[in-house]
Parts: C-alpha cells; sequence; structure tokens
C-alpha cells in the first residue's frame, strides 16, 4: 500500500456495521470490545460491472489515510495499514479524535472491501451515538478512474451516480511516540512468570502476547498496526480472557518501550530482550508424529498421533495403550508465528469445553483440545517438543 496522495477513486457504501452490546473490556465508559456478524457485506458476484473509465482499485491505489465526507459534524477520516487493520476517526473542530472504530479489512479483485469492526474507543456517550450501524460500514467498493491525472481527490458514491468529493488525509503525529513498525520490532517483557507479560513484535504485522496472573499463563495472538501514534492490537487466537482490540500510546526510549493503554488506564514500561526468532515454520512438520501420555507411575496409558497435512489442516488421534482402541480423534487446523505452534481444534468435529489449553475429559484420563498456543522445538528434524506444560509434551516422527 503506498503513501502517495495522488490517487482519484471512487468509494461506494453498500452496508453497514454494528458494535455488539457485549463488551470484553473492562472498561465499558472508554472502550467497547465487539465482534458482530458481517451481515449486509457484498461479494464480488453481487455487484455490477465498473463503471465506464474506471477499474477495480488494488490495494496499492488506496491512500493510508483518505479524508471522507464528514458525518454527524464530525470531519471523518479512514487509515488503511499494512497489516490489514484500519481505523476510522471521528475528529472535532480541533482536530482531536472524538471516535475510533478499529478492526479489520480485506479488498479483493473487484475492489470489494469487507470491513469488520472489533472496537469502538470512546467516552460511553459518543460510544453510544457514534458506534452503531448507521456509521460503521461493512463494506465499500472502490474503483480508480483509468484516465486519471496525479490529483489527490477521492470520489465516494452510493449509487454510482452521485459522486461526492474526497481527498487523500494526513494526520498530525506526535513526534515523542513510535511512528513505524521498525520502532516496536522484536520482544518485549515487564514482571516475571508469576505476574508480569511479554509481547512479540514480528515483520511480518503479526504479534504474541504472553501474559502470567499469579502463576498462570495466557498466550494471545494477532495483528498489530501502529496508527496516529497508537500501537494497536487485534486479537484473532487466545487461550483466555481478552481484549478484542489493545490500544496503547508507545514511547520507545533506547531499549524501553513504555505503553499506556487507553482502556485500562495504566503505564507498563517493557525491556527489550531480544530480535524475535522467525526461523521455525510450521511447514516444516509435515507428516504424522507420535506422543505418549504416562500417569503418575511413569506408565503410558494413551499414545497420541498428530497429523500435519497440506493446507494448515491437522488432526489428532488418541488410542488406549492397553486394548489399542480409539480414544478419541479430531480435526483442526494448524498456523506458526515464530516459534509459537498455534492448534486450533475448536471448529473440528469433536465440540471441547472452554477455549483454554486443555478441554473436556474424554475417556478417563484422556484430555480434548481446544487451543493450543506453544512454542514448538524441533530437533533432528524427527522430534518435536512442546516447551510447556502440555500432554504430551514429546513427539517423534514416524
Amino acid at each position: 500500500m503506498v503513501k502517495a496522495q495522488h490517487v482519484l477513486v471512487i468509494a461506494v457504501a453498500l452496508a453497514m456495521f454494528s458494535c455488539s452490546s457485549s463488551s470484553k473490556s473492562t472498561n465499558p465508559a472508554t472502550s467497547s470490545s465487539s465482534a458482530g456478524a458481517s451481515s449486509g457485506v457484498v461479494s464480488s458476484s453481487s455487484i455490477a460491472a465498473a463503471p465506464t473509465g474506471t477499474r477495480a482499485a488494488t490495494l496499492a491505489d488506496l491512500p493510508r489515510i483518505a479524508q471522507f465526507p464528514s458525518q454527524a459534524g464530525y470531519s471523518v477520516k479512514y487509515i488503511f495499514g499494512a497489516s490489514g487493520i484500519y481505523s476510522k476517526l471521528f475528529l472535532d473542530s480541533l482536530g482531536n479524535v472524538a471516535l475510533q472504530a478499529v478492526g479489520s479489512f480485506a479488498l479483493d479483485s473487484a475492489g470489494v472491501m469487507t470491513l469488520k469492526n472489533q472496537d469502538c474507543l470512546a467516552t460511553q456517550t459518543r460510544r453510544d451515538s457514534l458506534c452503531t450501524n448507521a456509521f460503521l460500514d461493512a463494506s465499500m467498493i472502490f474503483y480508480v478512474k483509468k484516465d486519471t491525472v496525479a490529483a489527490d481527490t477521492l470520489l465516494e458514491t452510493k449509487d454510482n451516480l452521485t459522486l461526492t468529493a474526497i481527498h487523500a488525509g494526513t494526520l498530525t503525529e506526535n513526534p515523542v511516540r513510535v511512528s513505524s513498525f521498525a520502532d516496536v520490532e522484536g520482544v518485549w517483557t515487564i514482571g516475571n512468570t508469576t505476574n508480569g507479560y511479554t509481547f512479540e513484535f514480528y515483520p511480518d504485522y503479526r504479534y504474541v502476547r504472553s501474559t502470567y496472573a499469579a502463576g498462570v499463563q495466557t498466550i494471545e495472538t494477532g495483528k498489530y498496526d501502529v496508527q496516529k501514534d497508537q500501537l494497536l492490537t487485534l486479537e484473532n487466537k487466545c487461550t483466555g480472557s481478552y481484549f478484542a482490540v489493545g490500544f496503547f500510546a508507545a514511547v520507545k526510549n533506547a531499549d524501553q518501550l513504555r505503553l499506556t493503554s487507553a482502556t485500562a488506564t495504566t503505564t507498563d514500561t517493557l525491556a527489550f530482550v531480544s530480535a524475535v526468532d522467525t526461523s521455525f515454520k510450521a511447514s516444516s512438520l509435515m507428516g504424522t508424529w507420535t506422543g505418549n501420555l504416562k500417569d503418575a507411575n511413569n506408565t503410558v496409558t494413551h499414545t497420541f498421533t498428530l497429523g500435519f497435512q497440506s493446507a494448515g489442516v491437522v488432526n489428532i488421534n488418541a488410542y488406549d495403550a492397553t486394548s489399542g482402541s480409539t480414544a478419541y480423534t479430531d480435526d483442526g487446523v494448524y498456523s506458526s508465528i515464530g516459534p509459537w505452534l498455534i492448534l486450533d481444534f475448536n471448529l473440528g468435529s469433536m465440540t471441547c469445553s472452554g477455549n483454554g489449553t486443555l478441554g473436556a475429559v474424554v475417556n478417563g484420563k484422556t484430555r480434548c483440545y481446544g487451543l493450543i498456543i506453544n512454542k514448538a522445538v524441533v530437533t533432528g528434524g524427527d522430534s518435536l517438543v512442546f516447551v510447556n506444560s502440555y500432554i504430551p509434551t514429546q513427539w517423534v516422527k514416524k
């Protein structure tokens, strides 16, 4: 995505997206976490051909910051991040942000942009009035005029007939705060494995946050972006409770990263640990692996297999060590972020209770896995170890 201001685009707003009334935030007066259903999203096959003299826009055609028509007396600007995270900003007459809606977006080959709102940051009053289906888009279509000469004007249409002028926009940046991905990339930590947390920010706009509270670990993964002086984290998977979106004012000073949370109104100073490790790839696990589950007497009670297939598909099987009968079988998807291996069985054929590291007990001591996010170490190509205390912890390639 380019930062150039000289683009001419036609955008048509097709549907609206509303915030959910439920909140995962502990401070509803300042934040409302929501991930409602994407009703009203339009597919490429349902739209008409691009208007004469235009073509479907690509990500490279869109400016990072776009000025849209005002709404409810507020100036409106969109930020489209390279990470796939967007912000919709409602700014008052002084240029202050009255409300910030944040979510993920994707643009297809027909120029259809699908937006999924995740969170609205504002006072309760403004959230109630602006974080509604009247102001949050679920879909937009973007076209570019084929004969455009360099210009800084965008055009928006709601009916393919009436065009409204839009402008590529700018935003005032705070020179003290972080302004790019390079400012935060790496491993940062505060506290310890009893109480504390670690952020790992990777160059592909993904992150892992490992949090300890009274010795209990929660692991969260997702995408991150730096937009208008803010570090934004957009959660995708988590082994416990979470904030759908993290809003942080971030200031970097040598080997320290100071994060002030807009939702929790707290400030933490994290220390730089190291560069991120990008050497492990989940694709290296292709094939079948076996592991044993042992009881307190170190006797094998069950044998497990993990089968890693193409297209990110994984299956898990458990067999009774004595009879050889199948205790259970399930399927899911796998991926990796840095050294973290992610095994997600939540949409598989077996229903597990909870969304944590271990779910329901099946057939006595056999565990039913829901979501596993765990550091993985592969040695010699045929030995896989889950660094933390998952069962089993050691696997051998068949």
